[in-house]
């Protein structure tokens, strides 16, 4: 002790302290050698006016080697004046310092309980630490290489800013605070090229400090700056993960910048923390008591922290690599501009961003130069939530000249809003405008987006680069999940918007792919794309492919609905504005609902476009597993030829339970040819599987050429349907083409056991009662296409079927098997002609066909060439050809109802032929000029002058080579007339040259204009041979026509009265008008 004067101790070695005090004067402690430790634990070792401490070759007090973890041994100070302690080693002080600090050692540290002023002392330390209970106030700036440490219960400056440099840097304040954060530079000892991976520093101090994992930034005068991680470090040379592309030289003044990493705490409710960041920061955690963190850079990484973050960052990044947290009311807010950077992102988050119930924002641009410049990434198995709060994330793409992949926003990981009453998701994306592609506004990829009650709306616009390839709007992928899943009227809603780009080709608005998923139970689902501007071909709006799926699964009042819809932009080609395909790889390409109604809305772009495209090498399917309604509306493209309103091409399928089925397609209307207004191909098919109705609406061009249809059904597609059918052309001109079965269903089942494909003929079904053998079955689940087979035994529950199903038919998905033939309605009603080739058939059911024939072309009425056949076992069938058409018959029977035929032209045959080749007895083998008449199962009748007649059954058709089940008796001349009835019924009423009303009514008070035959003569057969003459089996007849009526019926008949004969007219959904011409008796003619 001393009460004046100066105590000095110098020794060789190690200074131990208990004691020492001079309160009028200071204390100079020096050891040569050793170091100064604390030798009595709690109490004070030096009280003094000043302290001046030094160990030449170790360390003052003792530290942790980790600055940050808090482990100290200090010695304990009480000084009116000032302390300077310098070490080799660690200087570790705590107590009272009135005066100044002043520090030299590798790691300082300063705690007290009470206030600490060092605004005026200076510290050359490579790691440092302030821990002060009370207000600690510091220089303008502070700066260190190493690491920072400061926590107090306030933290002010001297100049009123707190400017803090650093490696990493702790931050704990209790009072609302503003940081500005910089990271340590250092200069390039040597060139570091591009294609190399190591940089030298100059300053060894600071490349010490330097760890496997740090990021650094690299600069020169003429290079974008480039930032890379440490693998290792040696001396002074850094060992990089990747390999530079630019290069960077001493003559143009390169640079290294360690970018720093930030963790901070505001311990105050209510108090914000705002860091400003100078440069590059790595942000690791960052936690506030019902707060705001704003992360505020110049020019630098911008990253979020607990309670509210806000961030505005220009010419730099954020990384966000460890826990980013707000409590209660606090938000997160961040900003980052990468600026003129290459290969960098915006908002990188690789951790796990939340808060509570304050908002979460992240605003993100990729750095300007080359590729993978995204905005905002979320990484896989990381995470973006709030409890309540709303989240949005806002990414602009980077990137330049020939750059590519520089999206707005990149998902993941997760992106969740968990609370009842929580707030919305907001994803918006803006793709960069690199010239090398795939700059996409928003790439979801692997990820999970799901809420509970908040909106899920995700938005995108693909870059802008001039010659560019799939620059997307929206794109959704890799097994991602976007899901709502709340109940109820404020369940989520999912609305994806989305704009194609401009450059060249794949300037789609919305892609849904690789397995992704849009599901919801109640929060209806939107999605709404528009194709980009193109120099090529595919600016599709909505593309959905391989195994992508939308599915809603409610069931009660507030199930989720399901829209799409899509806008081509402009192109060469593949304008479409719905486009589903799937390359066969899984379970197919999926739109489902059980209750929610589902509606697709295409419109084709400028160009070459279809309105909606549907099918592929693999399933696509729009599937109503309930009551939902399905509607289809597409509008072509604006080119010259085949702008199709809606196609369905191989393995496309809509199907229904119980909702009906509405398709609208209108075609482009361009002047070429094939400008359709619904087109089904082969494998295609509209199924209604419970009591679903079925309605076609197509309007084909009506400025083109030629087969400009507004319905075509061609070979090989398929409609069937439990409910109502309607086919309707609308516009002036557009035939209705019919070259593949239409039928009804009847009684169903659903199968036990799944079917065996390829191998087993046989299913075991619920209850086979309803089925006997020569029933045609249709077999179908939720993700096959369908097939068809023809009963041949039935044994109890199992039917045996005319071959083994190709596919699976699996019970759990709702596998079920229904017979041909029901007792719904068909009716085709076409502004122009109908052209039918194969069969409509219904059971019980009626069907009405009617041809307003309102354009003069090569098809006048009602054409029935080839197997045209319409079919039911007790349902009246009603043919009307309007604006004098005719009707070519080709195959009617109605079983034990009636046919009633009116056409404002002639009623004639269509499928009769004559022999090419004589025919001799014995023989079983016809030759005729024209097969495309007859087909297998027809009673075929030959006739010549000298032979008897005969009838046999076809088994075979090859060409114009019939084959007979049963061999010719007689003789055959070359031209002996070959027929088939026409028409089989109970009561046949025909009338040509009638009048109709524009509804298609019958006005029986109007005479017509005297022309109209009901068949035509023969002049080179009997009557009896006429093979002109109308073909019939029927029991009463009664006829009407201006020129003549040349019937030749196979039995005898009655010439009596029809009576009055009535059809159902569907006309849309369940309304049907009941249309019913009066009787008619005895065969009359007009001319």
């Amino acid at each position: 002790n001393s009460t004046s004067g100066d105590i000095v101790i110098q020794e060789a070695d190690d200074i131990v302290l208990n004691s020492i005090s001079n309160v009028s004067g200071d204390v100079i402690l020096t050891s040569q050698n050793g170091s100064m430790t604390d030798g009595n634990g709690a109490a004070v070792n030096i009280t003094a006016i000043n302290a001046n401490l030094t160990a030449l070759n170790g360390s003052i007090g003792g530290t942790s080697a980790d600055v940050f973890k808090g482990i100290f041994d200090p010695i304990e100070v009480l000084l009116t004046g000032n302390l300077t302690a310098t070490a080799a080693g660690a200087v570790a002080v705590d107590g009272t310092i009135s005066g100044a600090s002043n520090i030299t050692a590798t790691t300082g540290v300063i705690q007290t309980s009470g206030g600490l002023d060092v605004s005026a002392g200076t510290f050359s330390t490579r790691n440092l630490g302030l821990l002060v209970g009370g207000t600690l106030t510091l220089p303008g700036t502070l700066s260190v290489i190493g690491d920072l440490r400061i926590e107090a219960g306030d933290v002010t400056a001297a100049d009123g800013s707190i400017d803090l440099t650093a490696g990493r840097l702790l931050f704990k304040s209790g009072a609302a605070e503003s940081v500005g954060v910089a990271g340590t530079a250092d200069v390039l000892a040597g060139n570091a090229l591009a294609g190399q991976n190591q940089v030298t520093l100059t300053n060894a101090a600071i490349a010490a400090t330097v760890q496997a994992g740090d990021r650094i930034l690299l600069t020169d005068n003429d290079s974008a700056g480039e930032i890379l991680t440490v693998a290792s470090v040696s001396g002074t040379t850094l060992t990089l993960s990747g390999t530079l592309t630019d290069d960077f030289t001493t003559a143009q003044n390169a640079s290294v910048t360690i970018i720093p990493r930030f963790d901070g705490e505001s311990t105050g409710v209510g108090n914000d923390l705002t860091v400003n960041a100078v440069g590059d920061i790595e942000v690791l955690d960052l936690d506030c008591d019902v707060s705001t963190v704003n992360l505020s850079l110049n020019h630098g990484l911008i990253a979020a922290a607990d309670g509210g973050v806000s961030v505005n960052a220009n010419n730099g990044t954020v990384l966000i690599s460890s826990r980013v947290s707000a409590s209660d009311s606090g938000s997160v807010n961040i900003i980052a501009d990468a600026g003129n950077r290459r290969s960098v992102i915006g908002i990188d988050v690789d951790s796990v961003v939340t808060t509570e119930s304050g908002s979460l924002i992240l605003n993100g641009t990729g750095g300007d130069v080359d590729s993978d410049n995204d905005g905002v990434r979320i990484r896989s198995g990381r995470t973006v939530s709030t409890s309540s709060g709303p989240i949005s994330v806002t990414g602009f793409g980077g990137g330049d000249g020939a750059g590519a992949s520089n999206q707005g926003v990149v998902v993941q990981g997760t992106v969740s809003s968990a609370g009842a009453a929580a707030g919305p998701i907001d994803i918006n994306g803006t793709g960069g405008n690199g010239t090398g592609g795939l700059n996409r506004g928003v790439w979801i990829s692997g990820a999970a987006i799901n809420s509970v009650e908040g909106d899920i709306l995700i938005s995108g616009s693909g870059g802008l680069g001039i010659g560019s390839n799939n620059s997307v709007g929206v794109a959704i992928g890799n097994s991602s999940v976007v899901e709502s899943t709340g109940t109820g009227t404020n369940a989520a809603r999912i609305t994806v918007l989305g704009g194609g780009g401009s450059g060249a080709a794949g300037m789609t608005g919305i892609v849904v792919s690789g397995q992704g998923l849009i599901t919801s139970i109640d929060g209806d689902i939107l999605l709404s794309g528009n194709g980009g501007t193109g120099t090529a071909a595919s600016a599709v709006g909505i593309l959905m492919d391989t195994d992508a799926v939308i599915r809603s699964t409610g069931t009660g009042v507030d199930s989720a609905s399901v829209t799409l819809d899509g806008t081509g932009g402009s192109g060469t080609s593949s304008v479409n504005g719905i486009q589903l395909q799937d390359s066969g790889a899984g379970g197919g390409t999926t739109i489902e609902s059980v209750v929610g109604d589902i509606a697709l809305i295409g419109t084709a772009g400028v160009g070459s476009g279809i309105g909606i495209t549907m099918g592929g090498v693999g399933n696509v399917r729009d599937i109503s597993h309930g009551t939902a309604a399905i509607t289809v509306d597409g509008t072509g493209g604006s080119s010259t030829d085949a702008q199709i309103g809606v196609q369905m091409t191989a393995n496309s399928v809509v199907s229904s339970v119980d909702g009906d089925i509405v398709v609208n397609g209108t075609a482009g209307q361009g002047s070429g040819a094939n400008n359709i207004g619904i087109e089904m191909r082969n494998g295609s098919a509209f199924l209604s599987l419970g009591t679903a109705d079925i309605i076609l609406s197509g309007m084909g061009s009506q400025f083109g050429t030629t087969l400009n249809h507004g319905i075509e059904v061609e070979s090989g597609a398929a409609i069937r349907s439990t409910g109502n059918v309607r086919l309707e052309s609308t516009g002036s001109a557009g035939d209705i083409l019919i070259d593949s079965d239409i039928s009804t269903l009847g009684v169903s089942a659903t199968l036990t056991a799944d079917s065996n494909s390829g191998a087993v003929n046989e299913i075991d079904i619920t209850d086979a009662s309803g089925f006997t053998i020569g029933d045609t079955i249709l077999l179908t689940d939720n993700d096959s296409s369908f097939e068809e087979f023809t009963v041949t035994a039935v044994s109890g529950n199992t039917l045996t079927l005319s071959s083994a199903p190709s596919d699976v038919f699996e019970v759990t998905q709702q596998a079920s098997v229904h017979r041909l033939g029901g007792s719904a309605h068909v009716t085709v009603d076409s502004t122009d002609d109908i052209v039918l080739s194969e069969l409509i058939f219904t059971d019980t059911g009626t069907v009405s066909l009617l041809a307003a024939n309102n354009t003069a072309d090569s098809i006048s009425g009602i054409q029935m060439p080839g197997g045209g056949t319409i079919s039911t076992n007790d349902g009246n069938i009603r043919l009307a050809a309007d604006n004098e058409g005719d009707i070519m018959l080709g195959r009617i029977s109605a079983g034990t109802a009636d046919v009633n035929l009116v056409a404002e032209g002639s009623i004639l045959d269509n499928i009769d032929s004559n022999l090419s080749v004589a025919a001799s007895g014995g023989s079983n083998t016809l030759t005729v000029n024209d097969g495309s008449g007859f087909a297998v199962g027809d009673i075929v009748t030959i006739d010549d002058a000298d032979s008897a007649t005969e009838s046999h059954v076809i088994t075979g058709v090859a060409g114009n080579t019939l084959t007979l089940a049963t061999s010719l008796t007689d003789n055959f001349t070359s031209g002996s007339a070959v027929t088939v009835f026409n028409i089989q019924a109970n009561a046949l009423r025909m009338w040509a040259d009638a009048v109709l009303n524009p509804a298609g009514t019958q006005n029986t008070g109007s005479a017509g204009d005297g022309n109209g035959t009901i068949g035509t003569p023969d002049a080179l057969s009997s009557p009896d041979s006429n093979a002109n003459a109308i073909d019939t089996v029927v029991s009463s007849l009664a006829a009407q026509s201006a020129g003549g009526i040349y019937i030749r019926e196979a039995d005898g008949l009655v010439i009596d009265q029809t009576g009055n004969i009535t059809v159902q007219q569907v006309v849309s959904g369940t309304v049907v008008d009941v249309i019913t011409d009066n009787t008619l008796s005895d065969l009359t003619t007009t001319a």
